[in-house]
């Protein structure tokens, strides 16, 4: 949790070469908040989403993705995601850990992120803050401190707080 161009997206990057290589499999959701196409016009998944497929699954040996039209009432913005019932369209019987970037509202499990070079003040209470990751070792807090440039250091925190199988 954290304002942009704090180094999330580079932090999970981290924490998924680290619980790779321990033989664990981690789902990302990731919010945005732009309008996502991943399709291109003239495609025949572009064509059959145009034509009106509420659903589509694109599949093929290697990767597969699910498109879902998703529209506001009378053409207005759709209401954000909802990042549980996201989480619950992976394959979670395949996956040891999901991670999650963004949500800020959410209730899921949060480490906040702080920059120093951004000058960045604390975010507004939140109970779901499990710890905060920051590259100032002297910066004040209650909640346990990580070092925002140890990845590994952050994936054995997760993995103690949340995961119950050992490390291999």
């Amino acid at each position: 949790m954290a304002p942009s161009g704090t180094g999330k997206t580079t932090l999970i990057e981290g924490l998924l070469a680290q619980f790779s290589g321990w033989g664990l499999r981690v789902g990302v959701v990731k919010h945005t908040h732009h309008e996502v196409e991943v399709d291109r016009p003239g495609k025949d998944s572009h064509r059959l989403r145009q034509a009106g497929a509420a659903q589509l699954l694109l599949a093929s040996p290697w990767r597969q993705v699910r498109f879902e039209e998703r529209a506001g009432a009378d053409g207005e913005r759709p209401p954000e995601p909802d990042p549980l019932d996201l989480v619950d369209e992976l394959a979670l019987g395949r996956l040891d850990l999901v991670l999650a970037e963004g949500f800020k509202e959410s209730t899921l499990a949060k480490i906040e992120l702080r920059r120093s070079a951004l000058n960045q003040t604390a975010l507004p209470p939140d109970a779901n803050i499990v710890a905060i990751a920051s590259d100032d070792p002297n910066l004040k807090t209650d909640l346990p401190l990580l070092d925002l440039n140890d990845p590994p250091a952050i994936a054995v925190f997760i993995h103690e707080r949340f995961l119950t199988r050992e490390k291999p």
